[in-house]
């Protein structure tokens, strides 16, 4: 019995055409358990890398949350760290968050840069999100993007199926959910935003 690969081969192509644009390779490293997570994200990664030498894995054994944490070519973090398989809707967002860290990374609004690489103070967000979806892509786009180009910013990607506490310890509403600086003023915002409207709850003066 051939076991379902987790990237099927008709998305190699397109694939192929984005790593041929990376600038720099691109660092994931992957921390893994016994849980289905931890054993689908190990498998993933393992898949992922084998399609590319732009692309290096590293399996670290984990007692903590499992999660793929993505670095720059010299080695500094990106903030980004995915605690959810990428797929269904969200593979997109996970491929997109790694052209951002190899560069040169999605093309946004000038004016939305230039306000993304300004802001001073740390921004902790998790965003919970299903991956049936459709609304948690444009969110998880838009802050990852933001942390691609501002070391304050940090972006964890949670995936509620296989995090179901949280909706008692943050009493969710629905999804996506930010949550930006829990252990601070602990903000919470729902539902699909751009990310003018995600630079707007992210300012240094908001």
């Amino acid at each position: 019995m051939i076991e379902e690969s987790f990237i099927p081969q008709s998305f190699h192509p397109q694939l192929a055409q984005v790593f041929a644009r990376f600038e720099h390779p691109v660092k994931i490293v992957t921390r893994y358990d016994h849980s289905d997570l931890g054993k689908d994200l190990q498998k993933f990664s393992s898949e992922l890398s084998a399609l590319t030498d732009k692309i290096a894995v590293t399996l670290e054994e984990t007692a903590d949350i499992p999660g793929m944490e993505l670095f720059f070519h010299d080695g500094r973090a990106t903030g980004i760290i995915y605690h959810a398989l990428p797929n269904g809707q969200e593979f997109n967002s996970f491929i997109a968050a790694i052209y951002n860290t190899a560069g040169p990374g999605k093309v946004i609004d000038a004016e939305a840069e230039k306000k993304a690489k300004t802001i001073t103070s740390k921004k902790a967000v998790k965003i919970i999100v299903t991956l049936s979806c459709h609304n948690c892509p444009v969110v998880v786009q838009a802050m990852q993007r933001m942390a691609s180009l501002n070391d304050n910013i940090s972006v964890e990607i949670f995936d509620y199926a296989h995090f179901t506490n949280l909706k008692d310890k943050y009493n969710l509403k629905g999804v996506p959910c930010c949550i930006i600086n829990e252990e601070r003023e602990r903000k919470f915002i729902y539902g699909k935003k751009e990310i003018g409207e995600l630079l707007a709850e992210l300012s240094d003066t908001n």
